[in-house]
């Protein structure tokens, strides 16, 4: 009975540990995403290009700007 609540919890928790793919705007009107390939295509995605501006808060992914 315990495996049954246990299981779903640990693989609850293992998903939130994940990094996630995701560009996210930032309050200062960067961008960050996990890597530098991942800034890349979502301003190829744009037509535009990707101009890095340095590492993301606690080493969690680049920022980046699409000029």
């Amino acid at each position: 009975m315990k495996l049954c609540v246990l299981l779903p919890l640990a693989l609850a928790f293992a998903g939130c540990s994940m990094l996630s793919s995701e560009v996210i705007p930032m309050r200062d009107g960067n961008l960050r995403a996990p890597s530098h390939a991942d800034a890349q295509n979502y301003c190829e995605a744009r037509k535009l290009n990707s101009q890095p501006v340095g590492k993301a808060p606690g080493d969690m992914g680049v920022l980046f700007r699409c000029e």
